[in-house]
């Protein structure tokens, strides 16, 4: 496989072959689940009970091309998410969780292809701007809070020579808002040798109110020339009411990445009111040019010394009003070495720029001023070989930060005793001085994932997790038992309290019981 693509390039995959007298059936699975628990608030005297029950099914319309349905879906078994720190101005991202948005959610991705990622650091953030469908903005709070569904349907697959996507939900009515629809329409056809062309339309609908709505449509093409070249672009525009002018986005993006040489230089401009409520926008009214660049030599001698390859790299991402006055410079200058187990080592300065017109809260009762401010971060970052019984990761960070300075480093540890067991502890810490104003703080987040196997049918997973910044506790265990093919037992509990104060901390048991039946 050329060094250009990760493994997960599955177009140079092998091909599986001896394969006979297979019988497809009518490819019609129908998967009923019943689900009961009981849940308790922070603070709350008393369990409030709960029980649903709803239906999955799947069918192969054609062999290229399925359709599911889902009535009443519940996703309580969903793990939980990972705390996180916010020390800037924009909402943090959260990775979808749900296997219902997580199947064959390729189709619906749009926008130009995503830059190549050798390293899997877990401590990696996500780099997109802009996510023009992201599927946790259907029946999930912006707390993270499930919002009931009434149910929904999806088609994917190929028609003909066209990739096809199409999905809509109605959400039930939830703390007093009007349920909505949401709905996704997506098609891609594949041309030249190893291109694409496509197209999107997003909709959400509250029902019973026609004036309050969004649509978002776009067209995308994505080309690739010689094996190494790429050139991508895509161009969008919202329809919100009350919203004129500024309502386009688009970027276009021209890339070489081979074995030895990578290049790329991208422009991203998002309207000041472009509105995308099935996305994932960081920030609007923004222009943002990026490039990045970088070598990847394998000279024999660092071979010889357990170094795999050198990576001397730079990135600079350099974003404007739509006037063209900077905002914001954020680069990202250094050398990374990959070892031959896999594992690597990074070391990078990240000079910073900062313009904002209004004050924004950091923290509770510590704010920052509006005005121009100028920083030098420096990192190092460090991933173990995780395929050994115990490995670790680090990301160290020092330097200035707004008006003063930061001290901030996230290590994990996993430690893995056997086969059936892994234990993961990571820790995050950061102590922040501020000159302007006089303010210091500290935050620490603790988070312990272990996952046991007791075979191939059933697993014990947990997540917990310690906020010192919150003085809370929160725990997610979910044990599952898979007792028919494609068919489980959920049994999810959950608990949170507040250290700091004598209240009855919330708690929850959820079990929930699926069963597939095939055609």
């Amino acid at each position: 496989m050329p060094r250009a693509y990760s493994i997960y390039r599955a177009s140079l995959d092998g091909n599986l072959n001896g394969l006979s007298d297979l019988a497809q059936g009518r490819n019609l699975r129908l998967k009923p689940y019943v689900l009961t628990g009981a849940t308790r608030g922070t603070g709350a005297s008393r369990f409030a009970g709960d029980g649903e029950i709803g239906l999955d099914v799947k069918y192969g319309v054609t062999p290229a091309l399925t359709l599911d349905a889902t009535v009443n879906p519940d996703f309580a078994q969903a793990e939980a998410d990972e705390q996180q720190v916010n020390l800037t101005r924009f909402s943090l991202f959260y990775p979808e969780k749900r296997e219902f948005f997580l199947e064959n959610a390729g189709i619906f991705y749009f926008g130009d292809i995503a830059r190549n990622q050798r390293n899997t650091a877990r401590f990696r953030p996500p780099e997109e701007e802009l996510l023009l469908f992201f599927s946790r903005r259907i029946g999930l709070t912006g707390q993270g809070e499930q919002i009931p569904l009434y149910g929904g349907a999806r088609l994917t697959g190929l028609a003909g020579d066209v990739g096809v996507g199409a999905m809509t939900i109605q959400t039930q009515a939830h703390a007093g808002q009007p349920g909505s629809n949401y709905t996704v329409l997506r098609a891609r056809r594949d041309i030249l040798k190893n291109s694409d062309i496509g197209a999107i339309f997003l909709s959400r609908q509250p029902a019973g109110d026609s004036s309050d709505f969004n649509r978002v449509a776009g067209v995308d093409a994505n080309f690739r020339f010689y094996r190494w070249l790429s050139v991508n672009s895509f161009l969008t525009r919202s329809d919100t009411p009350h919203k004129q002018g500024g309502e386009w986005a688009g970027k276009g993006s021209v890339g070489w990445e081979d074995n030895f040489l990578h290049l790329q230089y991208s422009l991203l401009s998002i309207g000041d009111n472009f509105q995308d409520d099935l996305g994932f926008v960081r920030r609007t009214g923004i222009r943002k040019h990026f490039a990045d660049m970088g070598i990847r030599p394998r000279p024999a001698w660092w071979r010889r010394h357990g170094i795999r390859e050198v990576h001397p790299h730079a990135r600079f991402s350099y974003y404007t009003d739509q006037s063209n006055v900077m905002v914001t410079r954020n680069d990202h200058i250094g050398p990374a070495f990959t070892f031959e187990r896999g594992g690597f080592i990074e070391f990078a300065v990240n000079p910073q720029y900062e313009r904002i017109d209004k004050p924004f809260q950091i923290r509770p009762g510590v704010v920052i001023p509006a005005g121009s401010y100028r920083w030098n971060e420096y990192a190092l970052v460090y991933e173990g070989d995780r395929s050994r019984a115990v490995s670790g990761s680090a990301r160290v960070t020092n330097g200035g930060f707004w008006s003063g300075s930061q001290k901030s480093a996230r290590v994990a540890v996993a430690v893995r005793p056997s086969y059936r067991l892994l234990l993961d502890l990571g820790v995050q810490h950061n102590d922040i001085d501020l000159r302007v104003p006089p303010a210091g703080f500290a935050s620490t987040l603790v988070t312990l994932r272990t996952n046991y196997s007791f075979n191939t049918r059933m697993f014990l997973d947990s997540l917990i997790q310690y906020n010192a910044d919150l003085n809370q506790f929160s725990a997610n265990v979910r044990f599952n038992l898979i007792h028919h093919p494609l068919s489980d037992l959920f049994i999810v509990y959950n608990e949170q309290q507040f250290t700091d104060r004598d209240a009855p901390a919330g708690r929850g048991l959820i079990v929930k019981y699926t069963h597939m039946l095939s055609f």
